[in-house]
């Protein structure tokens, strides 16, 4: 409300697409998102080696790859389970403004990658596109217009946060 207590109405159009993979340019381009989601998890697996320092355990001199029943049977009471590794968290990994940078820039790919997913898999997208050719009435679609347009400006803020 105006400070006269007057309203202003506005109209927003904007287009929907219910099927991203409609056109032949966009069906060629499905399997280089493909791809680039395979190179977004190699790279999150490069920063988790960074973030994470492993090393693997070393068998001590008494030990032996035989044991006795007994050493067998004290080992399922303990019922522990140990990794063949030890990892701790390498905290200097927070202090580089890069490293947050580049856990930032992964975790919104994931985030984008992760809507896509919802939004083709989503069943309201069917329905409605359904309930469009049937009905002859007003389709509220505002909801899976709001979905779509925040993916893609999550997206289109990570493509700058890429180029940094």
């Amino acid at each position: 409300f105006a400070e006269t207590g007057t309203t202003e109405s506005t109209v927003r159009f904007r287009g929907l697409r219910l099927d991203p993979y409609f056109t032949t340019s966009e069906k060629v381009a499905a399997p280089f998102e493909i791809i680039f989601f395979i190179f977004v998890f190699y790279y999150l697996w490069e920063e988790a080696i960074e973030l994470f320092r492993f090393e693997w355990r070393k068998k001590t001199e008494g030990e032996t790859t035989e044991k006795s029943e007994a050493s067998q049977e004290a080992e399922k009471t303990k019922k522990r389970w140990h990794l063949p590794f030890k990892f701790w968290i390498n905290w200097e990994y927070f202090l580089s403004a890069w490293n947050l940078l580049e856990l930032l820039n992964l975790s919104l790919f994931i985030v984008y990658f992760a809507r896509t997913l919802v939004f083709l898999t989503n069943d309201t997208r069917k329905r409605v596109d359904a309930e469009i050719i049937e009905s002859t009435e007003y389709v509220d679609l505002q909801g899976l217009a709001d979905f779509v347009y925040l993916t893609l400006d999550l997206t289109a803020f990570n493509v700058l946060l890429s180029f940094i």
